[in-house]
């Protein structure tokens, strides 16, 4: 399995000069970072992280700007199925975008809950 490796800020800096996507209407390109969870039923694994750097957004945002971190309402994103072992499993719904070989996610400016304007220590 091919390791994650999230992107930094300095990373986003660089990318958003030309990045070669544009979103349509209330769209907005992010990151697709991941955070390790801990719990009692899966002691480590890789989850859709809340905070995601945004790459690109569509003409229709106004407030939400290249470069940002948005904190996004993981919750309304998510959505539940039945697996071939008729497990339910839930995921998190976005639209996949690869832009040289890099995974990134469309999704709209409604499941933007804020935009993160604290200091990590990546930047």
């Amino acid at each position: 399995m091919e390791e994650i490796k999230n992107i930094t800020y300095e990373e986003v800096l660089e990318m958003i000069k030309d990045f070669p996507v544009k979103p349509r209407r209330n769209n907005i390109i992010i990151s697709v970072d991941v955070v390790t969870v801990t719990d009692e039923l899966n002691l480590e694994r890789d989850t859709f992280g809340e905070v995601q750097y945004v790459l690109a957004t569509g003409p229709f945002n106004k407030d939400i700007e290249p470069g940002q971190r948005v904190l996004l309402d993981i919750e309304r994103m998510t959505e539940s199925h039945r697996n071939d072992a008729n497990e339910l499993v839930t995921s998190v719904k976005i639209t996949p975008v690869d832009v040289d070989g890099r995974m990134f996610a469309m999704i709209t400016d409604a499941v933007v809950l804020a935009i993160d304007e604290r200091v990590y220590e990546d930047e």
